[in-house]
């Protein structure tokens, strides 16, 4: 508490989806030298005082029934108490993101109850809350709503303004220009080079090759922007910019000794899935049938799992939600790492770690990562290859 730039990041996360924006803040701001303090909802009155907090910036989401998440039900009771003054919290100012699915009645309930009820203890709102909606896209409100928390910020703490330019990077616009070296043309960089070098190297790989296929995609022309296409007027903007690039902290080597076929590797290294109640179990689906016509919206499906030996140990209700977890199709993970010239040593054992001159602060391997493994598994059974990046 006092320090300079110091306030705290709360987050309510049932997803993770909330977890991840509060650390995305909270790794901007250390960006511009504040000093933020990250915490869940739930360890109000354990790790901070809400009422003893000059700032806060609280991101929670809402579960379908209107529920608060289980790491900020506890907070919700606490500020709900009706022996609080109205003046409890008179001395905080706060910003507040709320995440939702306006699928549900429930919509934002849980946000803009804390909204309403720090307003009514005497807390005051500094930016307009920001509502958004899973079913349009979270990034439409999220975004902007990040930046103009940072443009409070920088007020707040009495920053210079041209610090915002820190979180954002300058589009470089490539111009034609006569080449007025002649053999500038010829020449290439170390890094160049060693890239070419690399890319040859793993040509020749017939023997190595998975037995299964490599997707081949089918050219489309999109007619209109999209995330492959862009637009002409805003990319010929020289005051173009876009949000920097996270910071590199890891790095990872590959030896030549292969990672043995019943390496007892788990999913994502044992990491527990988000929302995930129970622990993963392995079982099959033995059936499925479409319940609605097939060119609705959101078309409904039934599916026959087999529990096998697990259906004595798997307690469920109706109304419970099962979460379904495949492994990245073969085709398209073999695809991803022909793409990068990794192909040949996808089967190789792969070794993660923090790079030790990184600038972030406090670096740490993510938990779905496992330290040693190979890069097809990690590409199998850890990471979302095909969410969007952000």
């Amino acid at each position: 508490m006092g320090a300079k730039g110091d306030f705290v990041i709360l987050y309510g996360s049932h997803t993770g989806q909330a977890e991840s924006i509060a650390k995305l803040i909270k790794e901007r701001s250390e960006i511009l030298g504040l000093q933020p303090r990250l915490y869940i909802l739930d360890e109000n009155e354990k790790q901070f005082h809400l009422e003893k907090e000059p700032f806060a910036v609280i991101v929670v989401s809402s579960t379908g029934d209107g529920d608060a998440p289980e790491n900020a039900a506890r907070f919700m009771r606490r500020i709900m108490r009706k022996s609080l003054e109205r003046n409890f919290l008179e001395g905080l100012d706060y910003a507040l993101l709320g995440l939702g699915d306006s699928n549900y009645s429930t919509f934002q309930g849980v946000p803009k109850k804390i909204d309403a009820q720090l307003e009514y203890l005497g807390a005051t709102r500094i930016i307009e809350t920001g509502h958004a909606d899973d079913q349009v896209g979270l990034e439409l409100v999220v975004e902007p709503w990040i930046e103009e928390l940072f443009k409070a910020l920088v007020k707040r703490f009495d920053l210079d303004v041209g610090v915002l330019s820190r979180l954002t990077t300058k589009v470089e616009i490539a111009q034609k220009r006569e080449v007025e070296e002649p053999d500038s043309k010829n020449q290439a960089t170390a890094d160049e080079k060693k890239e070419v070098d690399e890319v040859e190297s793993n040509k020749g790989r017939i023997d190595q090759e998975p037995s299964e296929p490599i997707l081949s995609p089918h050219p489309y022309e999109y007619p209109e922007v999209s995330l492959i296409k862009g637009n002409a007027k805003v990319s010929n903007d020289p005051a173009l910019r876009v949000p920097v690039a996270p910071q590199e902290y890891l790095v990872c080597s590959v030896s030549h000794e292969r990672l043995k076929v019943n390496h007892g590797l788990p999913w994502q290294n044992g990491a527990k899935m988000v929302g995930v109640a129970s622990v993963p179990y392995d079982v099959t689906v033995v059936g499925t049938a479409l319940l609605t016509d097939a060119d609705v919206v959101k078309p409904k499906h039934e599916l026959v799992i087999d529990l096998r030996e697990h259906f004595s140990v798997l307690p469920y209700e109706p109304g419970d939600a099962f979460y379904f977890v495949v492994p990245n199709p073969t085709p398209e993970v073999n695809f991803i790492l022909d793409r990068m010239g990794m192909l040949a040593i996808a089967d190789q054992i792969c070794t993660v770690s923090v790079n030790p001159s990184t600038e972030k602060i406090n670096p740490t391997i993510p938990a779905h990562v496992p330290p040693k493994s190979s890069l097809r598994h990690l590409f199998t059974y850890c990471l979302d290859i095909r969410r969007t990046p952000g």
